[in-house]
């Protein structure tokens, strides 16, 4: 069970600040206001400090704790780091680009064939299907050439909408988005 520092400080008819600056000198760390909570073994802690300033006992468990908390986090980002660089070497399905656009394999499949033309991807004996896959150095090329697809595809559509015109009811002509 955790206590505020505020109300500690009214417990034992103290400054709130002297608290602040007793778990600085005792180095209880994460500790910034008087809202912040205290466990059992800090607020021991605290009031030997107090009535003892000379009273400097590190607090092995709760460091313990921190360091262990700490060493838990650093392996947990090593770890998620290791996942993200397996992620990226994996091979890259074109249908799963296709999936990640929303547009249909076969234009996927146009876009990788005219990156193979262009020299970006290597070129195959076969014709390419939308569960062949693609290194992640050729998923950026054609991410790259879907981008502009998607892009001018956008452009076309707007236009070929703009352009259709209705007659309404009373006659008059408009352009219908």
């Amino acid at each position: 069970m955790s206590i505020r520092i505020y109300a500690l400080s009214k417990q034992l008819n103290v400054d709130s600040k002297e608290i602040l600056d007793a778990i600085k000198q005792l180095g209880i760390e994460g500790i910034g206001s008087s809202l912040a909570g205290l466990t059992e073994e800090e607020v021991e802690l605290v009031k030997k400090k107090l009535n003892n300033p000379e009273y400097i006992e590190p607090i092995s468990e709760y460091n313990e704790r921190q360091q262990k908390y700490e060493e838990y986090l650093r392996r947990d980002r090593e770890a998620e780091k290791k996942r993200s660089e397996e992620r990226q070497r994996r091979p890259v399905r074109i249908g799963d680009l296709a999936d990640k656009y929303e547009i249909s394999p076969s234009d996927a499949i146009k876009v990788c064939q005219d990156c193979q033309k262009a020299g970006r991807i290597e070129k195959r004996s076969y014709p390419l299907d939308e569960n062949d896959t693609l290194t992640k150095e050729e998923a950026e090329h054609v991410e790259e050439k879907l981008k502009e697809y998607m892009d001018a595809k956008s452009k076309r559509a707007f236009r070929v909408r703009a352009t259709i015109v209705r007659t309404g009811n009373d006659g008059i002509t408009r352009p219908q988005f």
